[in-house]
């Protein structure tokens, strides 16, 4: 009778199953999992900040580790990722053989370094309030003053307030989606994006940062505020009203703005504040002032927010669909169910919203009259 093979004779990773998960579904193994394979690739985009991965060896009792660190399996295992090539190890462990099976999946984390470095850099001064607003401005190349281009208005979060002028670049992909270079090949624009200050200020004395008033000057969640216009968002508005002015082939007809969290609330404050700028807004697990979107009738609207936002519930959202709808608005609202999973939390729709062509696509298609 033939001798049962051993552990080393037996092929591939010696797992039963491998799966990957990111913010929103934003990940995929390639080739799809088969146990013969040891080497897989996953791409996520920019603002996906970590991948999950989950494992279970085909033999009950093996054990299992993914990058040295011991792992039941079936648990998800949280890899932190960094800007271009990561590494996640799977080892399995069978008792009484030195060798492991091995299995390496090769992450890739979209880059945009290169890119951010294309927007310009500049700054805004309020001589009246005695402020300064850092932006940046990402000009097209394919530029025609017969063919004025669009331009996208793009607001940050509070996770990415300050004065460095770069952080509202990294904290999702809000503005530097729209200038991807495939995303340019089809539809070309500017974008703009100004950097909100912090709670606190930059300096003693100043009124509290942010394009919409989330949290109080110590930094703490607070939402006495939330619906009422800032100073910071005040800012914003005359940065557009001076690009606008320095770009005359920026199409007037097409100006577009969208934004994340305290963004989010600024992109409904700002459309409420100048409903004939915008041709279009999408925002971003914010809210507005429901008794005021009336003026919003006939602006097209694509809000996003999940249902489980444990940071701003998904109410600041629904409140003003349901009134725009009242007053006879026809706004979208795309509302992720319970149990969507977003990474670090569902706060973070944002990932899922800016990666869907159909919301871009449908961005692009709106134009004022």
């Amino acid at each position: 009778m033939a001798a049962s093979p051993t552990r080393r004779s037996l092929p591939g990773s010696g797992l039963e199953l491998l799966q990957v998960r990111a913010a929103g579904g934003r990940a995929r193994l390639d080739p799809v999992f088969e146990r013969a394979c040891v080497d897989y690739r996953v791409a996520v985009a920019s603002d996906v900040e970590a991948l999950h991965l989950r494992a279970a060896p085909f033999v009950s009792g093996d054990r299992l580790s993914i990058d040295g660190v011991p792992t039941r399996p079936l648990l998800w295992h949280r890899k932190t990722l960094l800007p271009g090539h990561n590494l996640a190890l799977i080892e399995v462990r069978h008792p009484g053989v030195d060798a492991p099976a091995m299995c390496r999946v090769h992450i890739r984390r979209h880059d945009e370094t290169a890119l951010t470095e294309r927007f310009l850099s500049r700054d805004h001064v309020d001589a009246e309030r005695g402020l300064r607003m850092p932006y940046r401005l990402f000009v097209p190349e394919r530029r025609d003053a017969a063919t004025p281009r669009p331009l996208v208005v793009y607001l940050n979060g509070g996770d990415t307030t300050g004065d460095d002028n770069e952080t509202q670049l990294w904290g999702s992909r809000g503005a530097t989606v729209w200038a991807e270079p495939a995303e340019q090949a089809v539809r070309p624009a500017f974008v703009l994006a100004p950097q909100s200050r912090p709670p606190s200020g930059t300096s003693r004395g100043e009124p509290p940062g942010g394009f919409g008033l989330t949290r109080n000057a110590a930094g703490e969640r607070c939402m006495d505020h939330v619906l009422e216009p800032t100073v910071d968002l005040q800012l914003a508005l005359q940065i557009v009203a001076q690009v606008l002015a320095e770009y005359p082939d920026i199409d007037r007809r097409r100006v577009y703005i969208t934004g994340v969290s305290q963004g989010g609330f600024g992109t409904w404050s700002a459309a409420i504040l100048q409903p004939t700028w915008f041709a279009a807004a999408v925002p971003i697990a914010g809210g507005g002032d429901p008794r005021r979107v009336s003026t919003l009738v006939d602006l097209p609207v694509w809000a996003f927010h999940a249902q489980d936002d444990p940071v701003i519930p998904v109410h600041y959202t629904s409140r003003c669909i349901d009134a725009l709808r009242l007053a006879g608005g026809r706004p979208r609202f795309t509302r992720y169910p319970r149990g969507t999973f977003f990474d670090p939390q569902e706060h973070c729709c944002w990932v899922d919203a800016y990666a869907r062509d159909a919301m871009r696509a449908w961005l692009f298609a709106q134009a004022r009259a």
